[in-house]
């Protein structure tokens, strides 16, 4: 109800027939808002934490071996059964059942591939130049797809080629 007191202003125009937006400007605001409207504050929480994980890191490092192997697989086993229970459980619900959980959810394969990817000092060094790359402009090609290959308020798609 928050939002419609917020943005009463929009108009909620049904579009039948339309690829994007059909349901309206408001609709499609909210939608588009709340879908990952707590990426932001995992994000932050992840670099708030940082610091703190990587002395956690340096610390098993430090171990004998064995010792680094039960807490690393311990970890790994958990957060690869939280993802494999995400996959089974979370990702395969009605899209309209997904999309209400998905803000509260998708940290969870996130928070899994973050910790394989560092699991040793090997894989914290070796990358791809082609997804570094990427990822230097992923925001920017993310808020490129609303304003250029959206058109009419996210009500029509730009089309170059009929």
């Amino acid at each position: 109800w928050i939002y419609d007191v917020v943005f009463f202003f929009l108009p909620s125009t049904f579009h039948p027939g339309a690829a994007v937006g059909a349901y309206g400007i408001k609709y499609e605001w909210h939608f588009r808002s709340g879908l990952d409207h707590y990426s932001t504050w995992f994000g932050m929480i992840f670099a708030v934490n940082f610091p703190q994980a990587t002395l956690w890191m340096q610390q098993v490092e430090s171990l004998s071996t064995n010792k680094q192997a039960c807490i690393k697989g311990s970890a790994t086993v958990l957060l690869l059964g939280a993802t494999a229970y995400w996959f089974l459980y979370i990702l395969p619900l009605p899209k309209l059942e997904y999309n209400a959980i998905h803000p509260y959810t998708f940290f969870i394969p996130l928070l899994a591939y973050l910790f394989v990817r560092n699991l040793t000092p090997y894989l914290r060094q070796v990358h791809m130049g082609l997804l570094a790359a990427i990822g230097k402009i992923t925001l920017e090609t993310y808020l490129m797809q609303h304003h250029i290959w959206l058109t009419s308020n996210a009500k029509t798609l730009l089309v170059f080629v009929p």
